[in-house]
C-alpha cells in the first residue's frame, strides 16, 4: 500500500510541532491528536505558557494544570479536553466509580478498549488481580518487548488481548514514521537508550 502524502495543512501543523521545545514523545502524541487518531493526550511535564500559546494557535484546545499537577491536556475539541479533566479530578478525589473513571479516561486517551477494561477492573491495591489481568513488558517475548514500536506503547497491555492491542501501537508508530520521521527516530532512539537495556535481561522467550 502506497503512503499518502500529508496534505498541506497537516504538513504546516506538524512542522510547528516538530519545532516545539517539548519531549519527542509529547510531539508524537500531539501529531496523533491532530490526525484524529487519539481524541486527547496529556503531559505531566511543565509546559511554558508561550509553548501552550503556540499549540493553541495551530488549532488545539489546551487546559493548563489540567490534571491537578503541572501538566496539560490537549485536544482538538474543548468538550473532550474538559471531560478528561473532570474524570481525572473525580478519580483523584475518589468520587464516582473507580472502574467508570478509569474506563472513560482510557477511552479518551485512545487506548484499546480491551486494555482499558482490564486496567479499569483493578484497583491500585489489588495486586493479584492486576497480575491476572495485566501484562508487564518484561513478560512479552524478547523480540516484542525490544521492538521499536514499543516506544509508542504508553498503556498497560491486557494479558488476554495483548497481541491485538499491540496492533494499535504499531499503527501509532507507523503514522508517526509516515508524518514525521524525525520525531519517530527521536522517540525510538530514546527508547533504545533508556528502556531496552533494562528489558534485555528480563524479557522472557515465548513458549
Amino acid at each position: 500500500m502506497t503512503d499518502v502524502a500529508p496534505i498541506p495543512e497537516d504538513r504546516r501543523v506538524i512542522e510547528v510541532i516538530e519545532k516545539l521545545a517539548i519531549t519527542p514523545t509529547l510531539q508524537a502524541w500531539l501529531i496523533l491528536v491532530w490526525l484524529k487518531i487519539k481524541p486527547v493526550t496529556v503531559s505531566d511535564e511543565i509546559i511554558p505558557v508561550s509553548i501552550c500559546g503556540t499549540i493553541r494557535s495551530i488549532g488545539f484546545w489546551v487546559i493548563e494544570d489540567g490534571i491537578g499537577l503541572d501538566g496539560c491536556i490537549f485536544s482538538l475539541e474543548r468538550s473532550l479536553a474538559e471531560a478528561l479533566e473532570r474524570y481525572f479530578l473525580e478519580h483523584r478525589k475518589g468520587l464516582g466509580s473507580f472502574f467508570e473513571n478509569n474506563y472513560r479516561i482510557g477511552n479518551l486517551l485512545g487506548f484499546p478498549e480491551t486494555a482499558v477494561r482490564a486496567y479499569s477492573e483493578c484497583s491500585f491495591h489489588e495486586f493479584k488481580k492486576m497480575k491476572m489481568l495485566l501484562l508487564n513488558a518484561n513478560e512479552l517475548p524478547s523480540e516484542v518487548c525490544r521492538a521499536d514500536f514499543m516506544a509508542f506503547c504508553n498503556f498497560r497491555l491486557s494479558r488476554a488481548n495483548w497481541r491485538a492491542e499491540l496492533e494499535t501501537v504499531k499503527g501509532w508508530a507507523g503514522k508517526i514514521r509516515e508524518f514525521s520521521p524525525r520525531i519517530y527516530q527521536s522517540v525510538v532512539e530514546r527508547f533504545r537508550f533508556e528502556v531496552v537495556p533494562e528489558l534485555d535481561s528480563d524479557c522472557e522467550d515465548e513458549d
